[in-house]
């Protein structure tokens, strides 16, 4: 392998991996985000509020409200 290819492959390389990093970090802030969103909604549930309303609060389905709060009674 010559010298011009090894640096385009070295460079294409580079491109993926921060391609995979950047990836990587936005999957992170995501999952932060969800678990704050989680821990609003299982403070709402602490404090009795409906399903509905906390649906309407959250953007989360009651299904999804309904797993977190059988998160809560374990």
């Amino acid at each position: 392998m010559n010298s011009d290819n090894f640096l385009k492959e070295y460079w294409e390389n580079e491109d993926v991996n921060e391609y995979v990093r950047q990836a990587e970090i936005a999957h992170a802030k995501e999952e932060a985000k969800n678990d704050t969103a989680n821990e609003f909604i299982k403070n709402m549930l602490k404090k009795n509020l409906d399903l509905s309303t906390i649906s309407e609060i959250s953007g989360k389905s009651k299904e999804e409200i309904k797993t977190l709060q059988k998160q809560l009674t374990n």
